[in-house]
């Protein structure tokens, strides 16, 4: 488990970097992530438009369409997926966000054509907030 955090938290940082010149300007000046205490899935932490977690439920899916996260981009692959209780990207589409499901199985996953889709899934939606787990 603990590889797959750290594996989350490296791509986030990459993305982070790659979406710069798309960022909206309350990120020009360096901030910590915060903790965030108002979802239940693990290591919840938000910067700015940005929240970064792992798996969560659709009571955290909820919350963050009420409070204008625009789009979820899920990493998890489908083998990681196939524990999680309810269909996530039905649930995440019926609450009016988009959903991007970009899979990291490791290095390998990480083409070019994966870190386009990422950055262009953060720019559509970094104005309104992304929760990418």
């Amino acid at each position: 488990m603990l590889m797959i955090n750290t594996s989350v938290t490296l791509i986030v940082a990459l993305l982070m970097l790659s979406a710069c010149g798309a960022a909206p300007a309350r990120l020009a000046s360096h901030q910590p992530a915060e903790a965030t205490d108002t979802l239940s899935a693990r290591n919840a932490k938000t910067l700015g438009w940005l929240t970064v977690c792992g798996q969560p439920s659709e009571a955290d899916l909820r919350t963050l369409a009420a409070t204008g996260t625009a789009c979820v981009i899920n990493m998890r692959t489908a083998d990681e997926m196939a524990d999680v209780e309810f269909d996530e990207k039905a649930a995440v589409e019926a609450l009016g966000m988009q959903y991007l499901h970009l899979p990291v199985s490791g290095v390998e996953s990480l083409t070019d054509e994966f870190f386009a889709e990422a950055r262009e899934g953060l720019r559509e939606c970094s104005a309104e907030g992304v929760l990418m787990h």
